[in-house]
């Protein structure tokens, strides 16, 4: 299900890349459900079937970089997909560097949903206002233009959470038993996470999904 990212058995496998994220340690609020979510995902009936990341990755992707295993599907418009990844690495932190984003850019998000459970269990995040929607669309369109991507228009990313990757599909029951804690969980984040505080962005590398290393916070 997740077979370039985890084996048939649900070990992590290499997935080298870089990205720019914002880790949630510091959302005290939003730590505080979801450590309990994880406590309650590692109890649950479909356990076996998925693999949970480690609460130090969890992050909000602000915006994808490139993987070794995406050079085909997502690449830079200007630069070669024969490049070495870690040349790549480079030229983004040039870039990322000659680029002024604002002073400790932070953004309010709330939580909105549950993605179906189909290959990951994510929270989607949502801007906590116009004004913030507006603020991280901007800055995602000056990282692709500073980056070389292009961004479809309009820019309707969704902006998630990542807890665990499924590599087997789940029974019914599992499914039903699952959908039922998040339904409870997200009821609860409702109450108690209104909206948190998130930022700067980093750009970091990676080796897998379990860790996200930062380079350097976006100035």
């Amino acid at each position: 299900m997740n077979d370039a990212k985890f084996f048939p058995d649900g070990r992590v496998r290499a997935f080298p890349g870089n990205t720019i994220l914002c880790h949630v340690a510091a959302a005290a609020s939003l730590i505080n459900r979801l450590d309990k979510l994880h406590e309650r995902l590692c109890d649950a009936q479909a356990a076996s079937c998925y693999t949970l990341l480690p609460p130090s990755s969890w992050h909000m992707t602000v915006f994808d970089g490139v993987c070794e295993g995406g050079r085909a599907r997502r690449w830079p418009d200007d630069l070669e997909r024969g490049l070495p990844l870690a040349e790549v690495h480079r030229i983004f932190e040039t870039r990322l560097k000659g680029e002024r984003f604002g002073p400790k850019f932070t953004i309010a998000m709330r939580p909105k949903r549950f993605w179906p459970l189909n290959t990951v269990i994510s929270l989607e995040l949502e801007p906590a206002g116009g004004e913030e929607e507006k603020a991280i669309r901007a800055l995602r369109a000056r990282l692709a233009q500073a980056l070389g991507f292009s961004l479809p228009d309009p820019d309707t990313y969704a902006f998630h959470i990542t807890l665990a990757y499924f590599f087997e599909r789940p029974g019914d029951a599992g499914l039903v038993q699952l959908e039922g804690i998040l339904a409870e969980e997200l009821q609860g984040m409702a109450g108690a996470v209104p909206s948190f505080v998130i930022g700067p962005p980093e750009f970091c590398h990676f080796n897998d999904m379990f860790a996200f290393s930062r380079r350097f916070f976006l100035q």
